[in-house]
């Protein structure tokens, strides 16, 4: 019996198979990307420039963008001797990932109570259910059919996307 049905499941499977062919190219032990200190300078040229622009047409922003970018600077220096051991041990240690995806979310939970303008009981309970339903069904969605990362919780992966879920989701 060829009736649309085997058509249809033959369709997904082969968009399933290209899909893998595409997106499959994590391996076990790539290495963390380090970056110089070179790259870094090299990545405040822009902010050079608009510092410029700034000081060109008296705008006086040199201050703001300086405090700001001195903010980012350790912010993501202290961010990065919190992720770098969570990345190298992450790759073995499944379930050091998931703690760590479960403070993202508590965290991230807790940002969108406290933005809220509205409150009510229990509304970080649901707050927090809704969260995890989201970035469950996402997640297994995106690392199971399209990302593939190989292990499945391989952190330089799920980290930084789930991160991004997070974030729009305390943004909506």
């Amino acid at each position: 019996m060829m009736g649309w049905e085997e058509d249809a499941k033959q369709t997904l499977e082969e968009t399933f198979r290209n899909w893998s062919m595409l997106s499959n190219t994590s391996q076990i032990g790539e290495p963390l990307v380090k970056l110089s200190i070179g790259a870094l300078f090299i990545s405040m040229i822009p902010l050079a420039i608009i510092s410029l622009i700034s000081i060109s047409t008296g705008l006086e922003l040199e201050i703001p963008i300086l405090v700001g970018s001195s903010r980012t600077f350790v912010q993501l220096s202290i961010l990065g001797l919190i992720l770098e051991p969570i990345f190298v041990l992450g790759v073995d240690w499944w379930w050091l990932v998931l703690l760590y995806v479960c403070f993202m979310v508590s965290l991230a939970s807790f940002e969108a109570v406290s933005r809220s303008k509205y409150s009510f009981p229990g509304q970080l309970r649901l707050t927090l259910a809704a969260m995890l339903l989201n970035i469950f069904i996402v997640s297994v969605f995106s690392f199971g059919f399209v990302i593939r990362p190989n292990p499945g919780w391989d952190p330089q992966y799920v980290i930084p996307i789930v991160g991004m879920l997070l974030g729009n989701s305390i943004n909506s």
